[in-house]
């Protein structure tokens, strides 16, 4: 029998509790019986498609961090000597989990459909566990809490009442090396089974599904060799190295926390803001992680408005993830959350206005320079995305929708839950009333001497 994990936007072996079940569900009957672990994940199935307004769903950008942080997870799970395969779509995962005798699946909960698809495709023989595997507050506490919507300052209320109840990473979880120990120590067949080269597929398999099975880190270094000369904001790499080493650098070496109420609207700087974001939306970093070592910082150098500030950012992560939660794929629907709203024609003079905001060519120089950051490095500033949102939607009178599947396609730390979540926010349809901006102001306050548009424009 194997167990398989199936990857969705939780690319970390540490810190991840539903890779740490899987790990102690196979060590826990090695000894008994033939046993073995794969790691998996399925093309995205609009990888390379074009989105019905013209343009790619996953620009160059983001594909190079993607892979990165794949490449990254890759050598991660190569430390274990274990599998770690693509597949194009399900329908070519679910043959393989046939002839490999998969009997148990572990993937991260979704309340998106398109997350979802798996489960009709998957055979009915082969056990689903699954959970929510990228929240801070314990989805339990979640939904003890809450139990309709309400808006982000209650949210916040209730779950500082409960003293913050988050899932706190337990030092003594297992490890990758702890894992290799124990499944070393294995004296049977299933050790072997357990330790198997992820250079090579079992003689088991058939030579049809051979063809059809490929590792992860040939993938991912084949399309980053493409991807080379792709610019990336900051210079920014999608890895858990590069992720661990940048929390270092924030919070201690350097201490931006400190700061981070002052600087979070800068627009230029690196350090302007946390730049966690990247790493969050491809499960890279955890939530717990970070907060962990919030918390341990407040410890030694005590709290302050800046690194509390930081503490509601992540809220605010969650918040639109349980939102996502509730209403599932009523974020992608152009009513959103209201009762009403006529969504605006799609035409020809209005195509011309999207295609004009998309390329920075609107009649706003300080929202042109945002657009053209997103779109030349994949990043743009929160101060900007709640400009160009608020430009869109009330100066312009084009959808939401249209400028959230934009995000969508450009952002190298895209997150469906805070990137539609944000959208409906801005344009009114989430239930919060309109949120329309003052660009001259906004300009004259974050860019004064116009700075960040020089660079851009």
């Amino acid at each position: 029998m194997r167990v398989a994990y199936l990857f969705q936007n939780d690319f970390r072996i540490q810190n991840n509790e539903l890779v740490a079940k899987a790990l102690a569900e196979v060590l826990s009957k090695a000894n008994s019986e033939d046993i073995g672990l794969d790691f998996v994940i399925v093309k995205p199935k609009n990888f390379n498609s074009v989105d019905e307004l013209g343009f790619p769903i996953w620009a160059n950008p983001k594909k190079k961090v993607f892979f990165q942080a794949l490449e990254s997870l890759s050598e991660e799970i190569q430390m274990l000597n274990l599998n770690f395969y693509f597949f194009n779509d399900i329908i070519e995962l679910n043959n393989y989990f046939q002839q490999r005798n998969t009997k148990l699946l572990f993937v991260a909960a979704s309340p998106f459909s398109y997350e979802n698809e798996y489960r009709s495709i998957i055979s009915s023989d082969i056990k689903i566990v699954s959970q929510v595997n990228n929240l801070l507050i314990e989805p339990d506490n979640l939904n003890f809490l809450f139990d309709s919507f309400t808006s982000f300052t209650k949210f916040k209320k209730a779950v500082e009442k409960s003293q913050w109840p988050i899932k706190i990473h337990n030092s003594s979880s297992l490890s990758l090396d702890q894992f290799k120990v124990d499944a070393l120590k294995s004296k049977n067949k299933a050790s072997e089974i357990v330790l198997e080269s992820s250079n090579l597929v079992s003689t088991q398999i058939t030579s049809d599904l051979k063809s059809q099975t490929r590792r992860v880190l040939d993938w991912s270094q084949e399309n980053l060799k493409d991807l080379k000369n792709v610019e990336v904001a900051f210079d920014l790499k999608g890895d858990r190295k590069t992720a661990l080493t940048h929390l270092q650098t924030y919070l201690w070496d350097k201490k931006h926390i400190q700061h981070y109420k002052q600087t979070r609207n800068g627009m230029i700087e690196f350090y302007d803001s946390s730049k966690f974001s990247m790493w969050l939306a491809w499960g890279v970093l955890s939530p717990v992680e970070i907060f962990q070592e919030i918390l341990a910082f407040e410890d030694k150098y005590k709290p302050n408005s800046s690194t509390y500030w930081l503490k509601l950012e992540l809220l605010w992560r969650d918040y639109f993830k349980w939102m996502a939660d509730n209403c599932g794929d009523l974020l992608f629907m152009p009513r959103g959350l209201s009762e009403e709203y006529i969504e605006p024609e799609l035409s020809p003079i209005n195509t011309k206005l999207f295609n004009n905001w998309c390329e920075g060519k609107t009649r706003n120089s300080f929202i042109n320079a945002n657009m053209i950051e997103l779109k030349t490095s994949g990043f743009m500033s929160n101060r900007g995305r709640q400009n160009v949102a608020s430009y869109l939607v009330h100066e312009l009178n084009l959808s939401w929708l249209w400028g959230a599947k934009w995000f969508e396609s450009q952002l190298i730390d895209y997150d469906p839950a805070s990137n539609y979540g944000n959208w409906q926010y801005v344009s009114g349809v989430g239930g919060w009333g309109d949120h329309k901006f003052d660009y001259d102001w906004q300009s004259q306050t974050y860019d004064p001497d116009q700075k960040y548009q020089k660079i851009w424009l």
